[in-house]
């Protein structure tokens, strides 16, 4: 097909070279009798653009792009070439009346992208069935479909060469390059259609490498598939392989720890056994003192009973003096009371004597004689007191000897329980200590 397509265009840059540019040689007959045949080649060149491309995204779907660098290079190669032909000839005049040439993108197709197929627009050529009203027929010139035009001019040569020009008249110039036009077209059909046929067997060689390359692709896959199966198949085998694997190992690594385990328990256990005899002998030993220390604190307590029995009849002795002292202090207080009172009315009755010994001293002499008289009663009441007063402090001094025998009772008993439970704790402590040494 790129061999079709560059024979296309090679035609079509012919045809423009044989062409003077410099004036509208569109419009001229000889002009339109060589741009006539690129109405085919449009034609062709179009479908030719169209199946390159559907083709070339195929074979992108199905072989590495790398492999197909060259053929991109080509058609990048063609499309440019075949953009600058459509836009020449939609240019110009002729072909305007005649065929609406469609318009090509600005770049070629990226075929290295497969969603790019869809942007693909298939350029199509439109022929009008009915020429326009403006054309003017007799510019143009009819082509011929008969017999190659070589014949008759051969026949018209020799008829001219024998019985000479009809009526005298000779061609023109204009005749001669158009029947050279004629032959010129043949020709070019002739070749247009071996062409034809070169790319029929190509396209059909293609499509049997396509056919060929699609069941070697499917074989592929199958291939693949197959393979890809067996891998998951010996994966899984691995898995298998690696978790037998760590199981042993785990096995193996629970073994020897066990083991281990088992000597360190063995050497504990032996370590605990002779721990465990020893701890019996002490424990014994402690038997023995516990019992001796039970006896020596029975002894104790019977002895801080007897001290506790002490204590209490001290304390009653202490309480029962405490209450005598103070019956008698109340007693002695009373008593004392009671002669200041009685002094206290003996000292207003001397009182009332001296006013009356004041006023009356008719009286003076009995006055002083009862003066006298309760003068010694005053000395008596006061060595009265005096002496209930010298009681009190007596009683007062055998409350603090009572007090401090007690306190010095209790000093001792104290100091005693003391020792006793200093004694105690050396029998107890001393074992205890050698334990844990």
């Amino acid at each position: 097909m790129f061999d079709y397509m560059d024979c296309e265009l090679k035609l079509s840059e012919s045809v423009f070279r044989q062409l003077n540019t410099a004036i509208a040689v569109s419009q001229m007959s000889s002009g339109q009798c060589r741009l006539a045949p690129l109405i085919q080649v449009i034609q062709d060149c179009s479908h030719l653009y169209h199946y390159t491309v559907k083709l070339l995204f195929k074979l992108h779907s199905c072989l590495p792009a790398d492999t197909l660098q060259g053929h991109r290079d080509r058609f990048h190669e063609q499309f440019h070439s075949l953009r600058n032909f459509f836009r020449r000839a939609s240019d110009m005049l002729y072909f305007k009346r005649l065929i609406q040439i469609p318009r090509l993108p600005e770049g070629p197709p990226n075929f290295l992208r497969a969603s790019a197929l869809a942007e693909h627009i298939k350029p199509v050529v439109v022929i009008p069935e009915e020429a326009p009203e403006d054309e003017e027929p007799e510019n143009l010139i009819e082509i011929s479909t008969g017999p190659p035009a070589g014949e008759p001019v051969v026949v018209a040569d020799l008829f001219d060469q024998t019985f000479g020009p009809p009526n005298g008249s000779v061609k023109d110039d204009r005749d001669l390059q158009i029947e050279s036009l004629k032959r010129e077209v043949e020709m070019l059909r002739s070749e247009l259609e071996k062409i034809k046929l070169e790319a029929q067997r190509y396209i059909a060689q293609l499509k049997s490498q396509v056919n060929a390359l699609e069941g070697e692709l499917e074989e592929q896959r199958k291939q693949k598939q197959k393979a890809l199966v067996d891998n998951e198949q010996l994966r899984h085998e691995l898995a298998q392989l690696r978790a037998a694997q760590l199981e042993g190992e785990r096995s193996q690594g629970l073994r020897e720890e066990a083991e281990r385990k088992a000597s360190a328990t063995e050497a504990r256990y032996n370590k605990l056994k002779e721990k465990h005899s020893e701890l019996v002998h002490v424990h014994a030993e402690l038997l023995r003192k516990n019992a001796d220390t039970a006896k020596q604190l029975t002894v104790t307590q019977q002895s801080q009973e007897e001290v506790a029995r002490v204590k209490e009849q001290l304390a009653f002795q202490v309480e029962q003096v405490k209450r005598e002292s103070e019956l008698k202090l109340e007693e002695k207080s009373d008593q004392l009371e009671k002669l200041k009172r009685e002094l206290e009315a003996k000292a207003g009755e001397l009182a009332r004597a001296q006013e009356a010994l004041s006023h009356t001293e008719q009286s003076k002499s009995e006055l002083s004689s009862r003066l006298d008289t309760l003068s010694a009663e005053k000395d008596a009441l006061s060595g009265a007191v005096r002496q209930r007063e010298a009681d009190l402090l007596a009683a007062q001094s055998l409350v603090r000897e009572t007090e401090a025998a007690l306190s010095r009772e209790q000093q001792r008993s104290s100091q005693e329980q003391g020792e006793l439970q200093g004694r105690l704790a050396e029998r107890v402590w001393p074992p205890q200590m050698q334990q844990h040494h």
